[in-house]
């Protein structure tokens, strides 16, 4: 099984695969991958179809020993937590949109 470039084997990891007919992209549907709120669905001009997805390495090494193009999207970048401190200090609840202050 490939790892792509994740350790943790529950990951799921965004792909754009591609099809080459209706057959197996009914197929593909009918798997139990993401394809978000409503999949999007795109037929090229050589009469093949490309649909974005989101799986686990296992589900997607299925895919590709199945013979389906399966273009993995870039692993994103862990991201600072979003803040610091106590946002609820003294039992103040914060209301409305806020603002962000940049180093004060």
């Amino acid at each position: 099984m490939s790892d792509f470039g994740v350790q943790d084997p529950g990951y799921r990891h965004g792909a754009t695969v591609t099809v080459d007919s209706e057959e197996r992209l009914r197929a593909l549907l009918s798997r139990p991958l993401d394809f978000g709120c409503r999949p999007s669905i795109v037929r090229l001009d050589n009469g093949r179809f490309r649909v974005d997805v989101i799986g686990t390495a296992a589900q997607l090494d299925e895919l590709i020993t199945a013979g389906v193009e399966v273009e993995l999207q870039p692993v994103p970048l862990e991201r600072a937590e979003v803040g610091e401190g106590d946002r609820f200090a003294g039992g103040v609840v914060p209301r409305g949109f806020g603002r962000k202050d940049r180093g004060r």
